[in-house]
Protein backbone atom coordinates (compact mmCIF):
# COMPACT_ATOMS: atom_id res chain seq x y z
CA UNK A 1 0.00 0.00 0.00
CA UNK A 2 1.43 3.34 -1.04
CA UNK A 3 1.86 5.76 1.88
CA UNK A 4 0.36 8.65 -0.09
CA UNK A 5 -2.70 6.80 -1.37
CA UNK A 6 -6.21 7.77 -0.32
CA UNK A 7 -6.79 4.35 1.26
CA UNK A 8 -3.70 4.70 3.47
CA UNK A 9 -4.77 8.15 4.59
CA UNK A 10 -8.26 6.89 5.54
CA UNK A 11 -6.82 3.98 7.50
CA UNK A 12 -4.39 6.33 9.27
CA UNK A 13 -7.17 8.78 10.08
CA UNK A 14 -9.36 6.03 11.52
CA UNK A 15 -6.49 4.69 13.63
CA UNK A 16 -5.80 8.14 15.04
CA UNK A 17 -9.48 8.67 15.88
CA UNK A 18 -9.65 5.27 17.60
CA UNK A 19 -6.52 6.04 19.63
CA UNK A 20 -7.93 9.41 20.73
CA UNK A 21 -11.23 7.83 21.79
CA UNK A 22 -9.46 4.99 23.60
CA UNK A 23 -7.27 7.48 25.49
CA UNK A 24 -10.40 9.15 26.87
CA UNK A 25 -11.86 5.98 28.40
CA UNK A 26 -9.85 6.05 31.66
CA UNK A 27 -10.69 9.71 32.21
CA UNK A 28 -14.39 9.10 31.66
CA UNK A 29 -14.28 6.10 34.01
CA UNK A 30 -12.69 8.16 36.80
CA UNK A 31 -15.20 10.97 36.35
CA UNK A 32 -18.19 8.66 36.41
CA UNK A 33 -16.89 6.78 39.46
CA UNK A 34 -16.45 10.06 41.32
CA UNK A 35 -19.88 11.28 40.34
CA UNK A 36 -21.53 8.05 41.46
CA UNK A 37 -19.86 8.33 44.89
CA UNK A 38 -21.10 11.89 45.26
CA UNK A 39 -24.57 10.89 44.05
CA UNK A 40 -25.00 8.39 46.88
CA UNK A 41 -24.09 11.08 49.40
CA UNK A 42 -26.53 13.54 47.86
CA UNK A 43 -29.31 10.95 47.70
CA UNK A 44 -28.88 9.99 51.35
CA UNK A 45 -28.71 13.63 52.43
CA UNK A 46 -31.91 14.32 50.50
CA UNK A 47 -33.60 11.44 52.25
CA UNK A 48 -32.87 13.14 55.59
CA UNK A 49 -35.42 15.84 54.82
CA UNK A 50 -38.03 13.32 53.73
CA UNK A 51 -37.47 11.24 56.84
CA UNK A 52 -37.70 14.31 59.09
CA UNK A 53 -41.08 15.17 57.58
CA UNK A 54 -42.31 11.61 58.08
CA UNK A 55 -41.10 11.55 61.68
CA UNK A 56 -42.75 14.89 62.49
CA UNK A 57 -46.00 13.64 60.92
CA UNK A 58 -45.97 10.52 63.09
CA UNK A 59 -45.09 12.53 66.18
CA UNK A 60 -47.91 15.01 65.51
CA UNK A 61 -50.42 12.18 65.09
CA UNK A 62 -49.12 10.57 68.26
CA UNK A 63 -49.46 13.78 70.29
CA UNK A 64 -52.63 15.27 68.79
CA UNK A 65 -54.69 12.08 68.51
CA UNK A 66 -53.16 10.17 71.39
CA UNK A 67 -52.37 7.19 69.18
CA UNK A 68 -50.09 5.21 71.47
CA UNK A 69 -49.33 2.56 68.84
CA UNK A 70 -47.26 5.17 66.97
CA UNK A 71 -44.64 5.33 69.74
CA UNK A 72 -42.74 2.29 68.50
CA UNK A 73 -42.57 3.39 64.81
CA UNK A 74 -41.53 6.86 65.99
CA UNK A 75 -38.64 5.49 68.05
CA UNK A 76 -37.53 3.23 65.19
CA UNK A 77 -37.58 6.06 62.66
CA UNK A 78 -35.77 8.33 65.09
CA UNK A 79 -33.02 5.72 65.52
CA UNK A 80 -32.73 5.26 61.75
CA UNK A 81 -32.44 9.02 61.30
CA UNK A 82 -29.60 9.22 63.84
CA UNK A 83 -27.80 6.27 62.24
CA UNK A 84 -28.10 7.88 58.80
CA UNK A 85 -26.52 11.10 60.06
CA UNK A 86 -23.67 9.14 61.64
CA UNK A 87 -23.15 7.07 58.48
CA UNK A 88 -22.91 10.27 56.43
CA UNK A 89 -20.28 11.58 58.82
CA UNK A 90 -18.19 8.44 59.21
CA UNK A 91 -19.02 6.59 56.00
CA UNK A 92 -20.07 3.03 55.28
CA UNK A 93 -19.21 0.50 52.60
CA UNK A 94 -21.88 2.04 50.31
CA UNK A 95 -21.56 5.70 51.28
CA UNK A 96 -18.18 7.45 51.44
CA UNK A 97 -17.75 9.83 54.38
CA UNK A 98 -18.44 13.51 53.87
CA UNK A 99 -15.22 15.47 54.20
CA UNK A 100 -16.35 19.04 53.47
CA UNK A 101 -16.02 20.99 56.78
CA UNK A 102 -19.02 23.24 56.07
CA UNK A 103 -21.32 20.31 55.42
CA UNK A 104 -19.98 18.45 58.47
CA UNK A 105 -20.74 21.52 60.57
CA UNK A 106 -24.32 21.55 59.25
CA UNK A 107 -24.70 17.82 59.92
CA UNK A 108 -23.47 18.34 63.47
CA UNK A 109 -26.03 21.13 63.91
CA UNK A 110 -28.81 18.83 62.69
CA UNK A 111 -27.55 16.05 64.95
CA UNK A 112 -27.41 18.33 68.01
CA UNK A 113 -30.95 19.60 67.37
CA UNK A 114 -32.20 16.10 66.81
Amino acid sequence: MDLHSVKARFVGSYLIIILILAAQLPVVYVLIAGMSRKYTQVAEAASLKKRAVEISYILNRHIMNGEEELEKPFQEMKGDYSRLIESLQSGTKDIPPITDPDILKKLNAVKSKW
